[in-house]
């Protein structure tokens, strides 16, 4: 009697056989004949939908994160959550009261009205009819223990969090669990100042325990690409960073096992903010936030995400935006196996002192010569170097020893100040004199180019010239350009981005270093050479999210290599424009008077200190 083939079988079976396959294999199996191709098509047509719905998914919606973890938790089809790619998720829901969607209005200051409360931004609407049953809660609970291995208090603790209706505990699990997630967006919100309430503190511990265990979840082991605190140009937003993302956060996204590039903004030294000078801030480290202690196993979690052993990352890309008070240069340069890009983007920083830009860099370059590419400077005005510098290349910061570096941000000022101090002048007679009476002397302009050339690689392609203190004196950088270009010290160079001043009347012609620059194939981009660029150049970008697009966003027109953002066309809009349509007064009216808030400076004082 011949041996039962799976074609042998009825066709419902062979049905059945398929759906309870992992979701990998389904194609194959329709591929191989006409009859298991009719046997896959409704779950093929699934898959169809699932990857059209769920590529790109968000938590605007408060359905869609408990509907995905059904479905990566293995209570329905595992096919949706197969196909989730990339998360965005911008912000956390506290209670039950505030399962509505999100309303990401412009900034309240644009629409005219108040700055707003937490209870403002989310739509007024009947909030969604749904609370978790037992036995999902108990499922939840259960893959949290035992296949997270989370200590008990945790699991406790995220009971209570599952139970008031807060959603940060069904964040974390849904991006453990999603199998093939490639992209996690955690957008930047100035209501979610409560740590214990977001999903990376809750995504914190797991990444210490598979720390530990040297075994990560689907999920985890997946992420390719990480953004932490991304601005939306919503009412969401604030001008100066408030919320606190923790270094043990940081330092456990560095680790995650094949992460390319991680973009984080807002970044400390510390767990916890130091709030109207609190003398003994390790007193309070390990409470949670209703008062309680945390446990040993619980503390040695996080210490475990903190850890930063040197060669630990495989990210390539570091993209860093309001970094604060950061102090720990020399872990987080050692850190990387191989650094392509490092960024920095200057702004206005909470709580905190801006760290020393050339400290940042030194250590980076002494650690990362031999893999990296690109370093680049944004909004540099923001940001302070050593000795009124942001920083000297030369001995201190050799630039020149990276043998793969391609585009690099300079300020105009520093290599000027590396031309005064550094090149040999001949005697000055012990008087100080300004750089541009010793520029006088004609006969040392080409040695002194050539010098400054050498202070980057044969490999460059790019260089970025900031010039943040609007010096307006560009005769002297424009003889230096010209001669460097003609040199031939760099010969990879393709574009040389210089800023100038906005009021165009105290620009230069420059028409000498256009007319070099383009004969020798060096794009001259400044906003006065009416030359179109023949290089396409790709500089660093933070990421955007992918659900949501401001109207600020749709007239974007040319990104800005010295404030690392998009320049926005000039637009004429109403304020009911910008709030979606409806009166002022009406989309900031109270829907919960009751709804708990946590958006004043002696809220978070008390959050953090009781």
């Amino acid at each position: 009697m011949p041996s039962p083939t799976l074609l042998s079988l009825p066709t419902e079976l062979v049905t059945r056989i398929i759906d309870l396959a992992d979701p990998s294999t389904h194609l194959n199996l329709a591929c191989v004949c006409s009859h298991l191709f009719k046997c896959a098509k409704r779950i093929l047509t699934h898959h169809r939908d699932a990857h059209r719905k769920f590529s790109v998914i968000s938590d605007l919606d408060p359905s869609s994160i408990p509907t995905l973890l059904r479905s990566a938790s293995g209570i329905t089809s595992p096919i949706d959550a197969w196909h989730v790619k990339h998360i965005e998720l911008w912000g956390s829901r506290w209670d039950w009261a505030e399962w509505r969607p999100w309303s990401l209005r412009e900034t309240a200051e644009q629409a005219g009205v108040p700055r707003q409360r937490r209870r403002h931004v989310f739509y007024k609407a009947p909030r969604l009819e749904w609370v978790i049953p037992r036995w999902e809660l108990a499922h939840y609970l259960k893959i949290m223990q035992q296949e997270l291995g989370l200590p008990e208090d945790l699991v406790n603790w995220a009971r209570v969090e599952f139970e008031r209706g807060c959603d940060s505990v069904m964040q974390m699990l849904l991006i453990v669990l999603s199998p093939r997630l490639e992209s996690l967006k955690l957008l930047y919100n100035r209501h979610d100042k409560v740590e214990s309430r977001r999903c990376l503190h809750w995504l914190t511990f797991v990444m210490g325990k598979s720390w530990i265990d040297s075994a990560w979840p689907p999920g985890l082991q997946s992420l390719r690409d990480v953004a932490v605190g991304l601005t939306s140009k919503t009412c969401l937003d604030d001008d100066v960073v408030y919320v606190w993302y923790s270094r043990s956060s940081f330092r456990g996204l560095m680790k995650l096992p094949n992460l390319r590039s991680l973009y984080f903004r807002g970044l400390r030294a510390q767990d916890h903010p130091e709030i109207d000078e609190e003398g003994d801030f390790s007193a309070n480290r390990h409470l949670r936030n209703d008062g309680a202690l945390e446990s040993s196993t619980t503390i040695s979690l996080r210490d475990a995400a903190d850890e930063l052993p040197a060669r630990c990352s495989t990210v390539e890309n570091l993209y860093l935006k309001d970094t604060g008070d950061y102090d720990n240069t020399s872990e987080l340069a050692a850190a990387p196996k191989a650094l392509k890009s490092y960024t920095i983007h200057g702004g206005n920083v909470g709580f905190g002192q801006v760290s020393d830009c050339d400290i940042q860099l030194e250590f980076m370059v002494q650690e990362q010569r031999e893999s990296l590419e690109s370093i680049i400077i944004y909004d540099a005005a923001e940001l302070q170097g050593y000795r009124c510098t942001l920083y000297r290349l030369g001995d201190e910061i050799p630039v020149h020893e990276c043998i793969k570096l391609r585009q690099i941000h300079v300020e105009i000022n520093d290599l000027l100040a590396f031309a005064y101090y550094d090149f040999p002048w001949g005697d000055q007679q012990g008087e100080f004199r300004e750089l541009a009476e010793i520029w006088k002397d004609v006969s040392k302009h080409q040695e002194c180019a050539e010098l400054i050339a050498g202070l980057f690689p044969p490999s460059l392609e790019v260089l970025v010239l900031g010039n943040s203190e609007e010096n307006t004196s560009l005769e002297m950088e424009e003889d230096v350009l010209t001669r460097i270009i003609l040199s031939n010290k760099l010969p990879s160079l393709k574009a040389i981005f210089l800023e100038v001043p906005d009021d165009e009347n105290n620009i230069p012609p420059l028409t000498k270093l256009y007319e070099v620059g383009w004969q020798n194939g060096v794009d001259i981009r400044v906003k006065t050479n009416p030359q179109v660029p023949r290089h396409q150049i790709q500089l660093p970008m933070a990421p955007q999210a992918l659900s949501y697009q401001s109207l600020q966003d749709a007239q974007e027109s040319e990104f800005d290599p010295f404030r690392g953002c998009w320049i926005e066309a000039p637009r004429d809009t109403q304020v009911d424009e910008q709030t979606g349509g409806g009166p002022v007064n009406d989309a900031f009216e109270a829907f919960d008077e009751d709804v708990e808030t946590d958006d004043d400076y002696p809220d978070l004082h008390r959050q953090y200190y009781g």
